[in-house]
């Protein structure tokens, strides 16, 4: 390089861009077009990368040549002549690499994809894998023969047609052969579509003889079914509500031929028995009964206690036109007989046969009862102690004492405060952890889960018994 600071060449242009490379030697004289310098503009300077590539001398010409040389792949060693020209401008690699020329051995397609050489009836290693030149291709699956393109088969990855169903090959992929059981119901051809096709075809159903259309691919494939036999379509005659279930298309409001029992659509409905007007599935009007005659819904004057049970209803507090006699909920009642006051549930009050009423615990003819003379007992039987209470008269004594109970003590109470006592008692017994029962008794007997063993509580006396579990008698008898 010239080392005069106010030569031209530099100011033309830096020795970095050769494209661009000042038009003047190193020492500041205008070349001549095609003048080399060796260490200046060959192609060895500036192109080192390709003058390894190259197999004649890079510094006798520059990268702008069109004259040939010869070059050799530094990665697969294959051979070829090109101009500098285009490798350097252009940008032209191996022909080989890239597979603009087919190498036997190397980039053939019998190399590089030999499972689908297997396949091709021409010669695999006459072109390479990227050829877009149409060759002859035979299944090895199916024996069908078709035309493609290398690139198509290695590059996209298209396989045979007659496999992949995009061509209908009779007697191979058509539908009549690989859905034979298709065919007696098909009003139309399966041999000239495969099963995937889209093609709409005519059906008949060999169960209920319904006629439809719909695409083969959606009947082999995706397995529909006849419309009619899977309710999805309504055929009168043959699966609607008035044919399948005429008991049930009578309290169909509305027309029964039209919809088919099991539908999901919300219909109305009016009860055959009790005349209830409602709303429901058809799917699940078949399977249930009436809400209102099996008393899940309370309908006034129909099913409600007002109605059904007008004597019952007289007791009820609560209105009775709002539930059904046998309702779960927790009512107020009052005894039109005695005036007893007492929260039950309606199916306590009505017997299982629907009809015969409970009366109150004081008009029962067993039981406690709070308005005859009563009384508070302590009880024991060996290692064990009960408290309760009964009626003068019931009898209830003498069954304990027959069962082996003999009496502790006995205070006489009026019939509520001695029902008022017991509770208080159970529940301070249960709070104070007191085993009773099965907890603290292998064997059972009469009266066992209300029993506790001495050893945690051992009274003389019923006094005493309050005494222990904080219970002032005196102050509760006086209240």
């Amino acid at each position: 390089m010239c080392e005069n600071k106010d030569c031209q060449h530099k100011k033309e242009s830096p020795i970095k861009d050769w494209k661009h490379r000042c038009k003047f030697g190193p020492d500041g004289r205008r070349l001549h077009n095609g003048t080399v310098i060796a260490g200046w503009n060959d192609m060895a300077t500036t192109h080192p990368w390709l003058a390894k590539e190259c197999l004649d001398d890079a510094t006798k010409f520059q990268a702008g040549s069109n004259k040939q040389k010869r070059w050799k792949c530094k990665v697969c060693k294959y051979e070829w002549p090109a101009q500098p020209s285009k490798r350097a401008l252009r940008g032209d690699g191996c022909g080989c690499c890239s597979n603009r020329v087919c190498v036997p051995g190397v980039n053939d397609l019998a190399t590089t994809h030999p499972h689908l050489a297997e396949e091709c009836l021409d010669d695999p290693a006459s072109f390479t894998a990227g050829s877009r030149k149409s060759k002859r291709w035979k299944c090895k699956v199916c024996k069908f023969e078709w035309p493609a393109s290398p690139s198509k088969r290695a590059l996209r990855g298209d396989g045979c047609r007659c496999c992949s169903g995009k061509i209908c090959v009779k007697g191979v992929n058509d539908c009549a052969t690989t859905h034979p059981y298709l065919v007696e119901e098909c009003l139309d051809k399966l041999t000239d579509v495969t099963a995937g096709s889209a093609m709409s075809k005519r059906w008949r159903c060999k169960v209920c003889g319904f006629e439809w259309s719909l695409p083969v691919k959606k009947r082999a494939l995706r397995g529909d079914g006849c419309g009619c036999c899977s309710n999805r379509v309504c055929v009168p005659g043959v699966n609607d509500l008035a044919t399948t279930h005429p008991e049930h298309a009578k309290e169909l409001v509305g027309d029964p031929t039209k919809v088919v029992a099991g539908t999901n659509k919300s219909l109305r409905w009016r009860c055959s028995e009790c005349g209830y007007k409602y709303k429901k599935r058809g799917s699940s009007k078949i399977r249930t009964q009436c809400a209102c005659c099996t008393n899940q819904v309370c309908v006034a004057g129909i099913n409600d206690m007002a109605t059904t049970h007008p004597r019952l209803a007289a007791d009820c507090i609560d209105d009775p036109r709002k539930y059904v006699a046998k309702t779960n909920k927790l009512l107020r009642w009052c005894c039109s007989e005695c005036g007893k006051k007492w929260k039950a549930t309606g199916n306590r009050r009505v017997a299982d046969d629907g009809v015969t009423i409970v009366g109150c615990s004081n008009c029962a003819d067993s039981g406690f009862k709070t308005n005859k003379p009563s009384f508070i007992y302590l009880i024991s039987r060996g290692n064990s102690l009960k408290v309760g209470i009964g009626n003068y008269g019931s009898g209830r004594l003498a069954i304990h004492r027959r069962q082996g109970w003999a009496v502790v003590d006995l205070i006489d109470l009026i019939g509520e405060l001695a029902k008022n006592l017991e509770k208080i008692i159970k529940d301070l017994i249960k709070e104070a952890k007191i085993p009773t029962g099965r907890k603290a008794f292998l064997a059972p007997f009469d009266g066992w889960t209300e029993a506790w063993p001495k050893e945690h509580l051992s009274p003389r006396s019923i006094r005493g018994l309050c005494r222990k579990l904080g219970i002032d008698l005196d102050a509760f008898l006086a209240a």
